[in-house]
């Protein structure tokens, strides 16, 4: 059953993001990159707050129901916390919202930039105050339960975001629909809800939220900064169009880095307990299995889209989006970079070290910045979109080494690399593949990628450098009698 609540979250994630691809691309076409880049500045403008709301608390909650704290106790102290801070929340960005336009004078793009992000806040708000079921949820690894809702929320977004661009509207439009989609699964979250008993506020469990919480802090500012800054540095150095070339090559290319993300978050009970068992043997044949996953599929992946960017962009987005051809080759190998490093990050959060892992996230952030400023710059080399994927691409790099390093010299009992050979055959297989690709003709260069793909299959099984067993793992995620099966026995009976 773990296996199918691990596959569910992941797979729950894929669909998503696949179906926002979709989406953006449609957009993209017929709105135009100023309208994307409109939202996605307002998105990235607001989220930057969530380093108000998202103290840790989250964390807290999960840990303390999970050792067996008082539920109904828990809840209730929760829901109090996420109530209080979710007011501060928005409060805070509509003070800096006041503060950037009448003392700092820094004026919006347009009205409209202004009106979305009043729009985007809502909406935002809202969705902060489901995480008091939503993180209950997953304290109680209720996993279902916990991405349903967010799945049909995405879904019904998706649906009416293409429906108004049809339509002929814009980017305020395309925020009311993100707000009514918001407020459209209250009655879904209520429903799985309604099983769970809310107690009194408790100043003893209070403060050992406070306790729990305070060492993440520091690590939450950093990972909500890191996130989030790109769009919004572009939208002040360049415009909303950059930004919208920007954000097209990214909702291409970050597929990858959704894995990553999802895998981290089911990883990290996972490494905290075998950490606390000692059970090495276990962590090392998790990051084995792990590893291969990234090298064998996600890598010759990562080649093909790269590679064939200019032949995705033509085809999906146009000859307009030329100047999101580079972005999606870049953002496609940064989401790799981050998948493959991230297992590493989770055994460190694993360990408890929060704040080694807030001081590797301090340095991603403060390098970012430092390169984006340097690349992005129109006093400097101005290199608009372009030079904010490369920034993002070695702050992720940076951060990854931290990891590695960290790990190699304080902690003895794991294996780091432990698929050198398959590493390092792929790697200049692929590299080689890339020096001779093709530069003209758009037939040749699609039957080019798919026969180095073949090859690298096909050699790679004879060879001994893929196994049967790599195969029947990958085609086990795809086993889908097993995943409905875990899905109605969890939601058949709230609260249970």
């Amino acid at each position: 059953m773990l296996k199918q609540k691990l596959i569910l979250s992941y797979f729950s994630q894929i669909f998503i993001n696949l179906l926002q691809v979709v989406v953006t691309i449609i957009v993209a076409r017929i709105a135009g990159a100023s309208v994307l880049g409109t939202i996605a500045f307002a998105t990235s403008y607001v989220s930057m707050f969530m380093v108000i709301f998202d103290l840790g608390q989250g964390v807290a909650h999960i840990k303390l129901i999970s050792e067996g704290k008082d539920e109904a106790a828990c809840i209730g102290t929760f829901m109090r916390i996420q109530l209080v801070l979710a007011g501060v929340f928005a409060l805070s960005v509509l003070l800096f919202i006041n503060i950037q336009k009448y003392i700092v004078g820094i004026p919006f793009e347009s009205n409209v930039h202004e009106t979305v992000i009043y729009l985007t806040l809502l909406a935002i708000t809202i969705n902060n105050i489901y995480t008091i079921a939503r993180t209950t949820f997953n304290a109680k690894t209720e996993q279902a339960k916990a991405d349903i809702p967010d799945l049909t929320r995405n879904l019904i977004y998706q649906i009416l975001r293409l429906i108004v661009v049809i339509i002929g509207f814009k980017a305020v439009a395309i925020s009311i629909s993100n707000l009514a989609a918001t407020i459209m699964v209250l009655p879904m979250i209520l429903y799985f809800f309604k099983g769970y008993s809310i107690g009194k506020f408790n100043k003893d469990l209070f403060r050992q939220y406070v306790i729990i919480a305070v060492p993440i802090i520091i690590l939450n500012v950093a990972e909500i900064f890191s996130s989030y800054i790109d769009k919004v540095l572009l939208q002040y150095l360049t415009n909303s169009e950059e930004v919208g070339y920007y954000v097209a090559g990214l909702s291409i290319g970050g597929f990858i880095l959704m894995i990553g993300n999802s895998i981290g978050m089911l990883l990290f009970p996972t490494f905290s307990k075998k950490i606390a068992e000692n059970d090495y043997n276990s962590i090392n044949n998790i990051v084995l299995k792990y590893e291969r996953f990234i090298i064998l599929f996600l890598l010759p992946v990562t080649f093909s889209v790269s590679e064939s960017s200019d032949i995705i962009v033509k085809l999906i987005l146009g000859h307009k989006y030329i100047n999101t051809i580079p972005v999606l080759s870049i953002a496609t190998v940064t989401s790799l970079f981050y998948a493959y490093f991230m297992v590493y990050g989770n055994i460190i959060t694993g360990k408890g070290k929060f704040k080694t892992i807030s001081f590797f996230y301090i340095i991603k952030l403060i390098s970012l910045i430092a390169i984006i400023y340097v690349l992005v710059s129109p006093q400097l080399y101005n290199l608009k979109g372009y030079g904010l994927a490369i920034s993002m691409m070695v702050a992720t790099i940076i951060l990854g080494c931290c990891f590695v390093i960290y790990l190699h010299f304080y902690d003895k009992k794991l294996t780091i690399f432990p698929n050198k050979i398959q590493l390092s055959v792929t790697l200049i297989y692929f590299l080689l593949i890339s020096y001779f690709y093709p530069a003209q003709n758009l037939f040749i260069k699609i039957s080019y990628v798919v026969f180095s793909l073949a090859v690298y299959y096909i050699a790679g099984y004879f060879t001994r450098l893929i196994k049967k067993d790599d195969f029947r793992e990958f085609a086990d995620v795809f086993n889908i009698s097993k995943m409905k099966g875990y899905i109605f026995n969890e939601i058949k009976q709230p609260g249970d």
